[in-house]
């Protein structure tokens, strides 16, 4: 009681107006019970209080202030805001309320509609308070007034209709002391009349059979002596005749366009309007794929497609091929694709979306089928039979989508949401073909089925014991010529509804016929189809014209073709004839006949993992057969086959082996003899190649060398069989041979590839091994890598070569493989009879060695015949452990002749340094005991004892190895010479700061280097490159990356990698070469060591990243932001093969000083470990050298010569005998015209034999004039002046060939030696240059400084710097040397 109570508190609160309840006391006054209410009221609230205690009107009720609230009847009524004591009482109970009275500022107002009456009618209108949002049911004294008494009276509420018209109704009344007032519209129809409800005077429906949108109930109303008249008599006249028809008040569609209608009751009428459209609504698609380069638009070209111009739609496609812009990208959309499909077909009535395309080149199609995630992915020019989905072409139905005409694709909604009631209505068009153009037009939603043809529609009839099908069951497959199955018009051999097939071309898939029901959009959807049906398939077949039939199954996968008159069907163990009721052994032309197909049991047996239909197939072979088709029907048992048979067996040669194994020089048991003949009849035996198989004179086959041949048996009037037998030579020798290992792309895979050098002398190759677990089908494939993939897939229904990289090849052949029992026996071959592979058994395969490079394993309960499945999609195919099924026993290889021995040796070159070992393994094949002999060639180089080779000096040796009677192996050894080196590492240019740069032109001299490197990441990518191809050594654009699986150029063909495994070598922590030529896995923290030869590169670049960045090198973000912090370099050495030539050189080559002066020398010393250095001078009363220290000690001239070991440097030393310091007052400005020059006048240095100055340059790269007045005879001008620069040398007018200042005048020093500028010189910022200046006959010498060469601009005043802001002059003095 309580909680009830309180949930209505709850509620009245919400309203405004709620009661709240306290609680029900036992006991109370006079022995009572007791209720408690809380209640609240807005201002002008009257409401009814409901009681727990019993009804309102029970008690007798008094308020404590009736300002507040007041009692009326069963009501309290709110009469202003506060609070009051409400108690009411009865015999049994007292109830105080507790009333609280707030204003939420809501007023009263009339509650009143517009009014419709009629001529001469008395009508009372009804007005009352609304308070809110609820009628108060009080009287509020009411009045009301018209506007138009000529319109309408009033007396009260009574309103007297007088004539019609419209006027305004104005209503009063009043309630708790607010007047209330409202006007609404009166409005005065005529006494009798007809009219249409609402302001709708043109109704549209649709020309569509069986369509709720196809016809519509008139909304008329007739009111006769101003009563409205419930079913009334209405009489309509449409204005055209033909397009519409009446049932009642209902309009129903004739055909398409527009009428006036005239409604007609009494002498009343209304007119309306009729719009009868078409059975569609036009839709439109939406481009999806915009931003992947997709192309949706109005076509408004001037040539016609397919015949049509107007109304259509250009669709083109992006390139499909790239990542994450596949062909579901850039499809296009239909409009209502948001909406579900039982919306638009409940709320819009459509039934089906249809579209009419063109599409200009072969391509598959993505269609939405079945549920809302369903697609199915169309193939091109193949019969498909999907539930909800057509293709009508030329006004048939053809399910089939074809290129170069016009097709109508049609989706049936109702069918979608059958299958999946969640349907979404997204049909989509996709297509992956990249920039594939099509046109599409008629995108409608169609609302019924009139625009579907019937011809090629399939229709099934139940009957006593099968299913009977039209002839529509079959339909053209692999083709998109639709006429070659047709109806025939006339009778065929008394038959009147048989359909005639046309070969139409020698290729035989072209003149096929598919089973409807045996297509779909997956084999499970073709196998429900079947089953559906039954397990048997019949049709009665007439052949006219045709010596061959073709019959097929499961995609295929179970085919035969039937030979006219020949073929047994007996034979055949899916596929029967019957004719008058009894079974026939061969088929004939001109006759009627029924063929059985049993499929139900190959449902089961085969490919059941495959996702292609099971597509029974049937079909001529050639150009103009022709054959007749009736009569098609499924059963579900074959009750209906006849037991005996109505002709007799056709004769047949029995071939007691279709294929064998045999040794040279050894006699072959082979028979064959004629069956169904009278008595034992053999055949005549013939050999494809007498010189490998013989066939004597009783008929008796020899084995006579090896090599392949096939021996035919034939005998007149029956179909000749052909054995085919490979002969091996006599001599086998057992070899060795890798373990079998995981391909890394194909994980399914196992790999054998013989260790021993035997392998390549021989012939074939003999594997022994046992089955250890089941499985149906062993493929085998060579040379993959080669491109010689051929390979073979065997198992009990298939024994058929193919070729990896194109399944159309044949791959294997005969000549090329024999499989044996373990009897020595030939099982099955290619071509024809499988093999039945039995767990425990143990099989030998002979396989011929030519181009092969191995030889790989896969085994599977699946028979692939796709290279879509074999190479994109085995892994899901093939069983995962190769190992797990079999077990390799041996392995030989097979000779021609017995093979002379020769020596192996496990390594045939190599490189060592100086001082390391190897150790080489050697064997002499086929004379496994045979002893070894070891020599070198030159022991200086390298020692041998017992294959252990022992570096000693730079330079190339062979070691021997030899055997008596065997070919000897040779090991080539490189010996280097290694010295341990400091690496240079520059910073690369902002672009490809990621990486690092190592200078090695440093390293001259050099054959190679050698350093290790460590990753700190697994699975790094190496990106590397040295400059060679691409000249630019700092840019990954040509480098080479090597990672996991990897080994390609960062940006060009993977196929021309820039960094080979002849110049850049690594090792691993064992110290082995590895190959990462197909990529490699560097292991986090292990120590690679890099050999790299050095030839005339530069640099040695690198960066590391974590993913392969090939077409990615121009992102920096790919590559980690600095290599030095995942990659570790040490250990460096520069490496050379034969001793490297000393260098020696100084850092100075001349210099002038006067006597107690010092100059020290820097020498540059190479390769010379071990060496020592002596300094010598030739004129010791001139200068003296100690440990590179030269000491001028007399005027003169000396040489310094320092010598290491045969190599020798020379500095030259003039040591003057007085210097005179040049005067600050000596530096003149030039006059007002070259004032940005100064001179230097040396006047009073008369006889003195130099001068001798500095000169510092305060920015880099300016370009230096000076002159004297030798050859001007003006000292100030610089028309004749020379010119040094950055690539500059020449004078400031005339021809570069003829400078003012002859260079044995002019000589420069930047402190390591004189500088040559004759070929031009870039004068470093900073660098303090000694000049030295050849006084001769000058008088003066000037000089100025540009920004620019001033070759030909000598006159241009401006072009020249003011001489004191770019260089600073200092030590000036003169030389005197005689």
């Amino acid at each position: 009681m309580k909680r009830q109570s309180l949930l209505r508190l709850l509620l009245s609160v919400v309203m405004l107006c709620a009661v709240a309840v306290g609680f029900i006391a036992c006991s109370g006054s006079g022995g009572k019970k007791e209720e408690t209410l809380s209640v609240w009221l807005d201002r002008y609230d009257e409401k009814t209080i409901e009681l727990e205690s019993g009804k309102f009107s029970e008690f007798e009720w008094t308020t404590s202030n009736d300002k507040v609230v007041e009692i009326k009847g069963d009501k309290l009524s709110a009469t202003g805001e506060g609070t009051a004591e409400v108690k009411g009482t009865n015999d049994r109970y007292l109830v105080t309320l507790n009333v609280t009275v707030t204003d939420s500022g809501a007023r009263p107002r009339v509650a009143l509609d517009d009014v419709e009456t009629y001529e001469s009618v008395e009508t009372t209108i009804t007005p009352a308070v609304s308070y809110n949002g609820e009628i108060i049911e009080v009287n509020a004294d009411f009045t009301a007034t018209v506007e138009d008494p000529s319109v309408a009276t009033c007396d009260g509420l009574k309103v007297t209709a007088l004539e019609v018209g419209q006027t305004q109704l104005s209503v009063k009344g009043e309630y708790k002391g607010i007047q209330l007032e409202k006007t609404v519209v009166l409005t005065v129809k005529p006494y009798s009349f007809i009219e249409l409800e609402g302001e709708n005077d043109e109704f549209t429906i649709y020309n569509a059979k069986d369509s709720g949108l196809s016809y519509l109930e008139i909304p008329v109303n007739v009111v006769v002596k101003g009563e409205k008249v419930e079913n009334p008599e209405v009489e309509y006249l449409a204005e055209k005749a033909g397009i519409v028809e009446f049932d009642g008040n209902t309009v129903k569609a004739v055909s398409v366009g527009t009428t006036e209608v005239t409604a007609k009751s009494g002498d009343n009428t209304v007119n309306f309007t009729v719009i009868v459209l078409p059975n569609y609504v036009e839709e439109i698609f939406n481009n999806t794929g915009s931003a992947y380069g997709t192309v949706y638009e109005a076509y408004n070209g001037d040539e016609a497609i397919g015949g049509r111009k107007e109304g259509l739609f250009k669709y083109v496609t992006g390139d499909v091929s790239i990542e994450g812009q596949g062909y579901w990208s850039q499809r296009i959309t239909n409009g209502k694709a948001a909406l579900s499909c039982i919306d638009v077909y409940k709320e819009y009535g459509y039934r089906y979306f249809a579209y009419d395309l063109f599409v200009t080149a072969d391509a598959r199609f993505l269609a939405p089928v079945g549920g809302s995630n369903d697609t199915f992915y169309a193939p091109l020019d193949e019969y498909f039979d999907v539930d909800g989905l057509k293709v009508i072409s030329d006004g048939k139905i053809t399910n089939k989508f074809v290129t170069g005409k016009w097709m109508t694709i049609v989706y049936d909604l109702r069918e979608r949401i059958m299958i999946d009631a969640a349907a979404n209505n997204d049909f989509y068009l996709a297509l992956n073909a990249s920039y594939l153009t099509s046109y599409l037009t008629n995108i409608r939603y169609y609302l019924d089925d009139t625009f579907i043809p019937e011809d090629g529609a399939l229709a099934y009839v139940e009957k006593d014991g099968y299913v009977q099908a039209n002839n529509d069951e079959f339909a053209s497959y692999h083709n998109a010529d639709e006429s070659r199955y047709q109806k025939e018009s006339g009778e065929v051999g008394g038959v009147k509804t048989a359909y005639r097939l046309t070969g139409i071309s020698d290729e035989y898939k072209k003149n096929t016929l598919v089973i409807a029901s045996s297509t779909g959009r997956t084999r499970a959807d073709s196998i429900i189809n079947l089953k559906e049906k039954g397990n048997y398939l019949t049709f009665d077949l007439y052949v006219e014209n045709a010596e061959e039939l073709y019959f097929a199954i499961n995609y295929g996968k179970t085919e035969t073709n039937v030979v006219i008159g020949k073929t047994d069907f007996e034979k055949l163990d899916w596929l029967s004839l019957v004719s008058d009721g009894k079974l026939l052994h061969v088929l004939k032309a001109g006759q009627w006949v029924t063929v059985s197909v049993e499929y139900g049991k190959l449902l089961e047996e085969l490919n059941v993992e495959s996702n292609s239909p099971v597509a029974i197939e049937f079909g001529v072979t050639k150009t103009d057969d022709v054959v007749y088709i009736d009569n098609i029907r499924y059963y579900e048992t074959e009750a209906y086959l006849p037991t005996e048979y109505g002709d007799k067996a056709p004769a047949f040669i029995e071939l007691s082996d279709t294929s064998l194994l045999a040794v040279a020089n050894e006699k072959i048991d082979l028979t064959a003899f004629v069956r169904n003949l009278d008595g034992e009849v053999k055949a005549t035996l013939v050999s494809s190649n007498p010189s490998v198989v013989e066939i004597g004179a009783d008929g008796a086959v020899y084995a006579k060398a090896s090599g392949f041949a096939v021996v035919t048996a034939s005998y007149d009037g029956v179909e000749s069989v052909e054995c085919a037998i490979r002969v091996i030579s006599e001599n086998t020798y057992a070899f060795t041979a890798k373990e079998f290992y995981e391909q890394p792309a194909l994980t399914y895979a196992a790999r054998y590839t013989p260790d021993s050098p035997e392998y390549d002398t021989a012939e074939s190759l003999k594997i022994t091994f046992r089955v250890k677990d089941d499985f149906k089908y062993l493929h085998i494939l060579t040379g993959i890598w080669g491109q010689q993939s051929n390979g073979v897939r065997i198992g009990k229904d298939s024994y058929s070569g193919f070729n990896a990289w194109n399944w159309a090849s044949p791959g294997f052949d005969a000549s090329e493989l024999t499989v044996l029992d373990k009897n020595g026996k030939a099982l099955g071959r290619l071509g024809g009879e499988g093999v039945n592979w039995e767990v425990g058994e143990t099989y030998t395969i002979v396989l011929a060695l030519a181009k092969t490079e191995g030889v790989y394993f896969f085994v599977s309960d699946s028979l692939l015949d796709t290279e879509e499945y074999w190479w994109g999609n085995g892994g899901s195919y093939y069983k995962s452990d190769l190992l797990d099924y079999i077990e390799f026993k041996s392995f030989e290889g097979i000779y021609a002749e017995k093979p002379v021995p020769f020596v192996v040796i496990d390594k045939t070159d190599g490189m060592l340094f100086s001082g390391e070992e190897i150790q080489l393994n050697a064997f002499v094949a086929f004379e496994r005991d045979a002893s070894l002999t070891w020599a070198t060639d030159s022991s200086s180089v390298a020692t041998v004892t017992n294959g252990l080779v022992r570096a000693v000096g730079a330079g190339k040796t062979r070691i021997i190895v030899s055997s008596d009677g065997a070919v000897d192996a040779v090991f080539t050894v490189s010996v280097v010479q290694k010295n341990a080196i400091t690496p240079e590492w520059a910073a690369f240019h902002e672009d490809f700061r990621q990486g690092a740069l190592l200078v090695l032109d440093k390293y001259a001299g050099y054959d190679g280097l050698s350093f290790t490197i460590t990753f700190a990441d697994d699975n790094s990518y190496l990106t590397v490159t040295d400059g060679v191809e691409c000249g630019w050594a700092v840019s990954p654009d040509c480098a080479t990356i090597i990672g996991p699986g990897t080994y390609k150029k960062v940006w060009g063909a993977a196929e021309y990698p820039n960094i080979s495994t002849d110049v850049f070598k690594i090792k691993d922590a064992e110290g082995n070469y590895i190959d990462y030529t197909s990529g490699y896995t560097f292991i986090k923290g292990v120590k690679y060591t890099v050999e790299y030869s050095i030839d005339d590169s530069r640099h040695l670049s690198f960066w590391v990243a974590s993913t392969d960045v090939h077409g990615i090198f121009w992102s920096a973000t790919n590559y980690y932001s600095d290599a030095l912090e995942h990659i570790t370099f040490g250990d460096f050495y520069g490496l050379w093969s034969e001793a490297p030539e000393v260098s020696v050189s100084l850092d100075k080559s001349a210099e002038s000083v006067t006597v107690g002066q010092k100059v020290t020398l820097v020498p540059t010393v190479k390769n010379a470990d071990g060496l020592s250095l002596a300094w010598t001078s030739d004129n010791a009363e001139v200068a003296t050298v100690d440990n590179g220290v030269v000491t001028a000690v007399g005027e003169g001239v000396a040489v310094i010569t320092l010598t290491v070991g045969e190599k020798t440097a020379t500095f030259t030393l003039t040591v003057g005998k007085e210097a005179k310091t040049l005067l600050n007052s000596s530096m003149n400005i030039f006059h007002e015209e070259y004032k940005q020059g100064m001179y230097v006048s040396f006047e009073d240095y008369v006889g003195y034999d130099k001068v001798v100055f500095t000169v510092t340059f305060n920015e880099i790269g300016k370009f230096f004039t000076i002159t004297d007045s030798a050859s001007a005879g003006w000292g100030v001008n610089p028309e004749y002046a020379t010119v040094i620069g950055p690539g500059v040398y020449k004078s400031t007018w005339g021809s570069a060939a003829s400078q003012t200042m002859p260079v044995e005048w002019l000589k420069i020093s930047d402190g390591n030696g004189y500088i040559d500028y004759t070929s031009g010189y870039t004068f470093e910022q900073g660098v303090t240059y000694t000049v030295e200046y050849t006084l001769a006959e000058g008088r003066s010498l000037a000089f100025w400084v540009a920004d620019t060469d001033v070759h030909g601009l000598f006159w241009k005043a401006g072009e020249y710097r003011i001489l004191a802001e770019a260089v600073t002059f200092g030590k000036f003095y003169g030389v005197k040397t005689n």
